[in-house]
């Protein structure tokens, strides 16, 4: 599957990996750096610091590896500091490992499938644990403490600098108040479970802390829903977001979930989306449950 993917669509997906991971050579971001790790050693960049959950790991970061480190970073390592959830599509995962794999100038595992047919199909993970899709399951996938030690995002994914906290909607969603979508919207949440929002709330973990004061890459959550757009304190904010004014409603929190770029073109939100109403329901839920 790697070697049969388009790159170009694993730069797209790496859009979610980018509040944590840059893929310059020793270039590293919340997580370490990304470059040329498809077929490295598993927590071997140096000057950054592992847990010990990646560090004792061993092997080398396979296709296979990489692919379940992403599907469940958790699963492939309890323990790590990763805050990503998770790429649930398989087409994504092996799109984003081949623009991994590309982004050094070479294409080793679509080489190494040319040369041998079976390679990429039939290949255990180069790891004592042996079996391409058991120990696959538990610990690499994308890269040293991986899509993110704390987390490249999700499905959907960590948010990024301004993550949650500084999206608006769209001018017309962030301006609109009223209408049966918003009201909606409205029953959505307050229909939703705290704690399944809480669930989701770790896609965002990477980035955002719940605790009042306490930013991250993101600024904190903790009081998001009713308060101003780009009104926390010392925290420096994208010109998108503080151009935009008004207040984080249950209605444009849900459009910022969304589609953050849709929602404020030019942010520096990362996060690409959170595509399902009732995670966002949910997740918005969450938030106000945590200021109550």
């Amino acid at each position: 599957m790697v070697a049969a993917a388009d790159p170009a669509d694993g730069e797209g997906v790496f859009r979610q990996c980018q509040a944590c991971h840059k893929l310059e050579e020793g270039q590293h971001g919340v997580g370490p750096s990304l470059y040329d790790v498809v077929g490295e050693k598993v927590a071997s960049v140096e000057d950054f610091r592992y847990s010990n959950a990646l560090k004792d790991k061993g092997g080398e970061w396979t296709a296979e590896r990489l692919s379940a480190w992403l599907e469940n970073p958790q699963d492939f390592a309890s323990g790590t500091t990763m805050g990503y959830a998770g790429l649930a599509d398989a087409e994504d995962r092996a799109a984003v490992i081949a623009y991994m794999d590309a982004a050094d100038g070479t294409h080793d595992i679509a080489a190494a499938s040319s040369s041998d047919a079976d390679a990429a199909a039939d290949a255990q993970p180069a790891d004592e644990d042996g079996a391409a899709g058991g120990e696959a399951t538990q610990e690499d996938a994308a890269g040293d403490d991986g899509a993110a030690e704390q987390g490249a995002a999700e499905d959907g994914a960590a948010a990024d600098d301004e993550a949650m906290t500084d999206g608006a909607s769209t001018e017309e969603a962030a301006s609109d108040t009223g209408g049966a979508a918003q009201s909606e919207i409205a029953a959505m949440v307050a229909a939703a479970d705290p704690a399944d929002g809480k669930n989701v709330f770790n896609r965002c973990r990477a980035c955002h802390k719940l605790e009042e004061g306490q930013n991250g890459v993101g600024p904190h959550l903790y009081g998001v829903v009713g308060s101003d757009v780009a009104s926390v304190e010392d925290f420096r904010y994208s010109s998108a977001l503080e151009d935009l004014g008004g207040k984080w409603t249950p209605e444009r929190m849900d459009a910022w979930l969304e589609n953050p770029r849709d929602f404020a073109p030019g942010n520096k939100m990362s996060f690409a989306g959170l595509r399902d109403a009732e995670d966002r329901a949910a997740v918005i839920a969450y938030m106000q449950s945590v200021a109550e």
